[in-house]
């Protein structure tokens, strides 16, 4: 396997509050209906519905997935940015 083909890995930005602030961030993407599930993401559907806040659920690590991918394309790196650019295409 030819190791240069796949983007790095990066350990998430983890700070305080960065576990509230980034859901409230994937709750506005869905509200404003700029985040979209598939609907056969049947176990992230699930997490989002059933997630009752504890730390320690496994609902949780499928949330975190999609936070830190979320972050990562908003803002180019793990930590979320105040202000999120758009690419405008042509």
């Amino acid at each position: 396997i030819n190791a240069d083909r796949f983007p790095r890995i990066e350990v998430p930005y983890k700070s305080a509050g960065t576990l509230t602030s980034g859901f409230r961030q994937l709750n506005a993407l869905f509200a404003s209906k700029t985040f979209l599930v598939h609907p056969r993401c049947t176990n992230f559907i699930k997490a989002c519905e059933r997630w009752n806040g504890d730390k320690r659920s496994g609902l949780k690590d499928i949330l975190d997935a999609a936070r830190y991918g979320m972050e990562t394309c908003l803002s180019g790196r793990t930590r979320l940015s105040a202000t999120v650019t758009t690419r405008q295409t042509r």
